[in-house]
């Protein structure tokens, strides 16, 4: 049963931490950021174990941001997908600039946070 439960409890554990945020306040002053792995073929198309090939489950994975400045569905934000391709490497620049600190020179990546503000 645990292998079933697990992920499950998994999808909970965000809205746990949303709500919890609310309780205190904390909500609209917090950027809460969800993604994951694509994990790998395990025998999908007839191909060996992997992950690098040109199927949309190889290269997109769940990439979820709310925060200050989103909007939320009610005020027309929120709630959207958008098209432009980000990659791992846009993360940790994307986290320096919600921080409010800026990304280092070395640092590989570009920012999103003016992407998820349209």
């Amino acid at each position: 049963m645990n292998r079933i439960a697990s992920p499950i409890n998994c999808l909970n554990i965000p809205f746990q931490l949303y709500r919890e945020l609310e309780s205190l306040g904390e909500l609209d002053n917090t950027y809460i950021i969800y993604t994951s792995d694509h994990g790998y073929h395990l025998g999908q198309f007839g191909l060996v174990k992997g992950k690098a090939f040109p199927f949309d489950m190889d290269i997109k994975v769940p990439f979820f941001v709310r925060g200050p400045g989103m909007g939320s569905p009610e005020e027309g934000g929120g709630g959207q997908v958008r098209p432009e391709p980000a990659l791992n490497i846009d993360i940790a620049p994307t986290i320096l600039d919600m921080a409010g600190v800026e990304r280092p020179k070395h640092m590989d990546g570009k920012s999103l946070l003016e992407i998820f503000k349209k």
